[in-house]
């Protein structure tokens, strides 16, 4: 999965601070053979320190989003997430994005899921 830098807009960089234009690409053949699947797209959360540390899903992106191999959203209109924690942002200092078929009957086929590389905020 690669997460697209908009060379010609610095705002639409996955790490600017008011992104406005945001592109995700996948290979959609690496998530399902089935050409008419649908997958979410989540953000899960890292942190680490001395006592410990955690991995969680904060949210979705997008939810039965046609596999198509490519998503652009924009950050600041997002759908609220009833089951994400808004203060998530405040607790940790990275995560990854998740790519995942929506139907999870289909993980029994070997269908499955990738991920982006981990990225991070600046403190």
């Amino acid at each position: 999965m690669n997460l697209v830098n908009d060379p010609r807009e610095p705002r639409n960089t996955w790490d600017a601070f008011d992104a406005q234009n945001l592109t995700l690409t996948w290979e959609h053949e690496n998530i399902t053979s089935n050409y008419n699947s649908q997958v979410d797209l989540s953000l899960y959360g890292y942190w680490e320190d001395v006592e410990g540390h955690s991995f969680k899903h904060i949210g979705y992106i997008a939810k039965r989003h046609p596999n198509t191999g490519t998503y652009t959203f924009n950050p600041r209109t997002l759908m609220y997430d009833d089951e994400a924690d808004p203060d998530a942002w405040r607790w940790y200092h990275g995560g990854v994005i998740q790519v995942r078929v929506s139907d999870t009957w289909l993980n029994d086929r070997g269908d499955g899921w990738v991920w982006v590389k981990a990225m991070g905020r600046n403190n």
